[in-house]
């Protein structure tokens, strides 16, 4: 996924990792790197994600 496609407030689904398969909202955007809010784990876990691990699921 390209840097310019996302915005702070996207769904997006992580790929790879430990968190693959995982959604999440994007709450800040680094230069390769965005931070993800994970809700669906009975707490809110906050995530740093390579952009390219991330598929847009708006």
């Amino acid at each position: 996924m390209a840097f310019q496609y996302l915005e702070i407030g996207d769904r997006v689904k992580i790929k790879e990792g430990l968190m693959n398969l995982k959604e999440g909202r994007v709450i800040k955007i680094q230069e390769r790197t965005v931070v993800v809010v994970i809700d669906s784990l009975s707490c809110v876990l906050t995530t740093k994600v390579a952009i390219n691990s991330l598929e847009l699921i708006n």
